[in-house]
């Protein structure tokens, strides 16, 4: 038989709930008594930083390949017109590979800065990348372009590398941060 006094806090019935919140106020109470967390857990880090480099570098390797393939093709129909002025709108693969592989590396550093500093990476990096696809396509024909046949070659590979980089790029981002603390 059970003793059961209402005054005597001993001897109170108590259910499931109260357990539980016996249990949190007893943790609660030992968290205070050491002076420490008795189980603290590190957050992640907002950015998995070997997977987003990796991840870029492979970018940058995609946009070398799709720089070679685009000047490659502008190149060969070139050579089919056989005309000075084609001949003079072809491009160096070495040139165009190297430069499009770099400004991607520098585009994914940005992305980087922006992923740890601003509220919202995804839509600032679309919007920079945006800006900066108009400049370097759009770049050459108010600079005064030496033939059309050199803008069109040079904008014909510049929206290629525009379309593809910043989208990969942002899938990049994407996948190595994490979701509940980055809004993408």
């Amino acid at each position: 038989m059970t003793y059961y006094d209402p005054r005597d806090e001993r001897t109170q019935q108590f259910g499931p709930n109260d357990a539980y919140q016996q249990g949190y106020e007893d943790a609660y109470r030992e968290q205070h008594a050491t002076g420490r967390a008795a189980a603290t857990r590190s957050e992640p880090p907002v950015l998995d930083v070997p997977k987003f480099v990796m991840g870029s570098v492979l970018v940058a390797v995609v946009a070398g390949l799709a720089a070679w393939l685009a000047t490659s093709a502008l190149n060969w129909l070139y050579r089919l017109a056989d005309s000075a002025d084609f001949a003079a709108a072809q491009r160096s693969l070495t040139l165009t590979i190297v430069a499009a592989a770099f400004l991607t590396l520098i585009g994914a550093g940005l992305l980087a800065l922006l992923i740890t500093s601003a509220p919202r990476p995804g839509l600032f990096f679309i919007l920079i990348a945006i800006g900066a696809g108009l400049v370097i396509t759009l770049g050459p024909l108010a600079s005064g372009a030496s033939s059309w046949q050199m803008w069109v070659s040079t904008g014909v590979i510049n929206v290629v590398l525009c379309l593809v980089v910043p989208i990969l790029l942002y899938q990049v981002g994407r996948a190595t941060t994490d979701a509940r603390r980055v809004r993408f």
